[in-house]
């Protein structure tokens, strides 16, 4: 019912972008609430004490993918910053202690399946508004 009157009061084309944000700032959550998947073999000493290290890790996927949730409703321009900062975080050597193995890769799915779905909207999104088609099968850019 109160999306039908948001569509008449800003468009059909305006509320699908509107939802498409919003479903990136439910991704971007629901992955930063995510516990890193904890490889038990290589767990330091068990995997509770693995957890308590995943938790203070500079690249635990809520530290790296929390402020995205906000930024895909409040600022989608700075959500791509904030996806490119995260990629530069990956690059180079982590501040403070030494990032694990299952937050580093956990991170490195989340912020490439974040990427993947923003790739996806703003096709959308061009398709929609624009009548931009950037697929078309046989067609090698």
């Amino acid at each position: 019912m109160l999306r039908g009157a948001e569509e008449r009061s800003y468009g059909h084309g305006q509320l699908r972008a509107l939802l498409r944000r919003r479903q990136l700032a439910e991704e971007a959550t629901t992955r930063s609430a995510r516990d890193p998947l904890i490889t038990y073999a290589r767990a330091i000493r068990s995997p509770t004490a693995q957890r308590g290290r995943c938790r203070s890790c500079p690249l635990h996927p809520h530290e790296v993918l929390g402020p995205l949730s906000r930024l895909a409703i409040a600022d989608p321009p700075a959500l791509t910053g904030a996806i490119e900062g995260g990629l530069h975080l990956l690059q180079g050597p982590a501040p403070g202690p030494q990032p694990c193995e299952s937050c580093t890769g956990q991170t490195v799915a989340d912020l490439l399946a974040m990427v993947a779905l923003l790739e996806q909207h703003a096709k959308e999104t061009l398709r929609e508004a624009y009548h931009v088609i950037l697929d078309v099968p046989g067609v090698v850019p």
